[in-house]
């Protein structure tokens, strides 16, 4: 009986091993609730080499007088050892040398057209949200303030009334040009992202949509804040009357751990404001992750 009961535990242990690898490399694993997967993902060497040990105990501890059990047991205990030893190398190598290899990426585009051919102020300011992270640039600051763009020089603004932040773009001159502006950023370690380090483009609206990085609820949308100069004048009387806003953040999560996968996560701002519409207007933000 006691061998009969430790082949089986060591039968169900290696067919539990066979049925998650191959869940794994079917994709089966991804399609289970986020959670769930995640926790699976994180824990997967450790489970499967749990599995494996609990395999190898029981035919080590069986007893048996017969002299093909015996063999056969060996046999299956050398080939676990063998395979324990092929699963805990690579781990060990992945955990030193690839586990914070991300490779994950930022890229904020601003571009706002229909301003050329328009006249402004001697100093003109056009504001658009900033990316942030629970409070905290999402690019360095080097990336973010102090650039040129063509005409156009970046600095770093509050919101009004709070100690949110947001960029302007700043024109010196009357003669207007359209904006042009991409910020990168390569994250060799990967970001985490969560509901505790949640990314968005700053300000948030108060009394909008909560902000939630889930990617079952990452189809939706908030408010934010846009700004034009005042006193904005046409050339000529031909020429159009909208400032187009299109704004891009996206970001790349890359993988943050043992065998998980990146998130590409979209804030999509597309808005049409009158070139008469000037000071802060609210916007829309859209955001979807895949």
């Amino acid at each position: 009986m006691e061998l009969n009961k430790n082949y089986t535990i060591a039968g169900v242990s290696l067919i539990a091993v066979i049925i998650l690898i191959l869940m794994m490399f079917s994709g089966v694993l991804f399609s289970l609730p986020r959670q769930l997967c995640v926790i699976l993902l994180g824990t997967f060497p450790l489970i499967i080499l749990t599995l494996l040990v609990i395999a190898l105990s029981a035919l080590m501890t069986s007893r048996s007088k017969n002299t093909s059990d015996k063999i056969i047991s060996s046999t299956v205990i050398i080939g676990l050892l063998v395979i324990i030893a092929g699963i805990i190398v690579p781990v060990i190598f992945f955990e030193s040398f690839v586990h914070n290899q991300g490779q994950g990426n930022i890229k904020y585009i601003v571009s706002v057209t229909g301003l050329e051919d328009k006249n402004g102020n001697y100093l003109n300011d056009v504001i658009v949200p900033l990316p942030m992270q629970n409070g905290e640039y999402l690019l360095p600051l080097e990336e973010i303030d102090n650039r040129y763009f063509g005409e156009w020089h970046t600095v770093i603004v509050g919101f009004p009334d709070s100690d949110k932040k947001m960029l302007a773009f700043q024109h010196a001159g009357v003669n207007l040009t359209n904006i042009n502006a991409e910020f990168n950023q390569y994250l060799p370690d990967g970001l985490t992202v969560d509901n505790g380090k949640q990314v968005y483009l700053s300000p948030v609206l108060d009394g909008q949509n909560k902000l939630t990085m889930n990617l079952e609820d990452m189809d939706y949308s908030y408010k934010t804040m846009v700004a034009l100069p005042d006193n904005l004048k046409n050339e000529s009387d031909s020429t159009a009357e909208k400032i187009n806003f299109n704004i891009i953040l996206w970001v790349s999560t890359g993988k943050t751990g043992f065998m998980t996968r990146a998130v590409d996560y979209r804030f999509s701002i597309n808005e049409s404001l009158s070139m008469y519409s000037s000071g802060f207007t609210q916007v829309n933000v859209t955001v979807h992750a895949s």
